[in-house]
């Protein structure tokens, strides 16, 4: 039940752009992703994590939102639950960070930690989904001047050019995009 009620209240604020009942639905998954990131709470299963991470999804494609959650630990959240065994759980984390990127501060943020080494092994991963969101990820952050060569050093070239041979064209198509990025720095002419 827990895990449909989270559903519906991102569905909500996705749909309802503005209002009071709005603004409480964003409050309460603001306090879910307080109260996951605290260091007393365990983790909830993979089931409500994906969950979670499809909610607050829902919610972060407005400026003030996605302020709101990088406030109070929606980051975190995401770079941690990458690290998921669930694929899920992993491809709605990747999604959520890729979104909370497109924020020019984000990009620098996400560039200066570890984020970048696990969405970079999670390109060699067998599920799909998780490769097209990893690489969304990866092209979204290698936009920023200052990621490139982070993400470069964290071995992300090779595991592109293998994507390269996948029989999926939007996997293709994207790790043109995210090669064709990382090749801007003059440093790699």
């Amino acid at each position: 039940i827990a895990c449909d009620v989270l559903v519906d209240l991102g569905d909500q604020v996705g749909v309802q752009k503005s209002g009071p009942d709005t603004d409480s639905l964003r409050s309460l998954l603001v306090l879910l992703c307080r109260t996951i990131t605290s260091q007393k709470t365990p983790v909830p299963s993979p089931r409500v994590m994906s969950h979670l991470m499809r909610a607050l999804n829902a919610i972060s494609f407005t400026d003030s939102t996605q302020t709101l959650l990088l406030e109070h630990g929606a980051f975190d959240i995401a770079a941690k639950m990458v690290e998921s065994p669930d694929m899920h759980v992993v491809a709605e984390a990747l999604l959520l960070a890729t979104v909370l990127a497109v924020t020019v501060e984000i990009k620098v943020l996400f560039g200066q930690t570890a984020f970048v080494d696990k969405v970079v092994t999670c390109l060699s991963m067998p599920d799909e989904v998780v490769q097209e969101r990893a690489l969304a990820t990866i092209w979204t952050l290698s936009i920023a001047d200052g990621n490139r060569g982070i993400v470069r050093r964290a071995g992300a070239s090779k595991p592109l050019l293998k994507l390269l041979a996948s029989a999926s064209n939007a996997i293709v198509e994207n790790a043109v995009i995210a090669l064709g990025y990382l090749t801007r720095d003059d440093e790699m002419k």
